[in-house]
């Protein structure tokens, strides 16, 4: 929902139940951080290498309870796909909800069958923020969690050589079409080492659908 420049959260069990049996739910209106997002990022750096830069910058923590906002023309140069990864991966930072500010006109969001067109969302001009983070997305490269927290990041450089036993791509920010291209341009001519399990769980049956169209 923070893609489409939305107030999105997730429910727990209890608060699902509370709202099929009332219709309501309370929520704390949260302080608001402004992340502004500067620069382009490089070939081979996404929207997740800039969530784990800034939580190897400011820890998981930051956000608690908080909205985040993403501003500045970095965030407008991102398509609609890395804007999904970026605010579902804002929750990361404890956010309560994350939203991307700046969207390019229209856009058809999540279904082509049935398509949404959603206007372009903007704070408004008197907004108040908790604090601003800046990120240039031209300084940030390729980076990994390491366990056993998300916020413990090192670069991929870093991790080079290390033995793994299983890799998946998947879940709710590394599913994407997108995602499995790039995987596909990576494995294209080589096999998975032995003794090396690799899963792969689309995150649609419309992302399924098109990987399989695309071979």
């Amino acid at each position: 929902m923070g893609a489409a420049a939305c107030f999105g959260t997730g429910l727990g069990a209890a608060e699902t139940a509370y709202v099929w049996a009332t219709g309501r739910i309370w929520l704390r209106v949260p302080a608001t951080i402004r992340v502004v997002l500067t620069g382009k990022l490089r070939p081979g750096v996404d929207a997740k290498d800039a969530c784990l830069a800034l939580l190897q910058a400011h820890g998981s923590r930051v956000a608690t309870y908080r909205a985040i906002e993403f501003h500045g023309e970095g965030a407008a140069s991102l398509d609609m796909a890395s804007r999904l990864t970026l605010c579902n991966m804002g929750v990361e930072m404890g956010a309560k909800a994350a939203c991307s500010c700046r969207l390019r006109n229209r856009c058809v969001f999540f279904s082509t069958r049935y398509p949404i067109e959603i206007k372009a969302g903007q704070p408004e001009s008197d907004a108040v923020y908790e604090r601003d983070i800046t990120l240039d997305l031209s300084d940030v490269e390729p980076l990994a969690a390491r366990p056993h927290a998300v916020d413990n990041i090192a670069s991929v450089q870093e991790l080079e050589g290390i033995v793994i036993h299983q890799a998946f791509l998947g879940s709710c920010t590394n599913g994407r079409l997108e995602d499995l291209r790039a995987a596909a341009a990576i494995l294209t001519g080589r096999h998975v080492a032995p003794g090396v399990r690799m899963i792969v769980t689309p995150a649609s049956s419309q992302v399924l659908a098109a990987a399989v169209r695309e071979g």
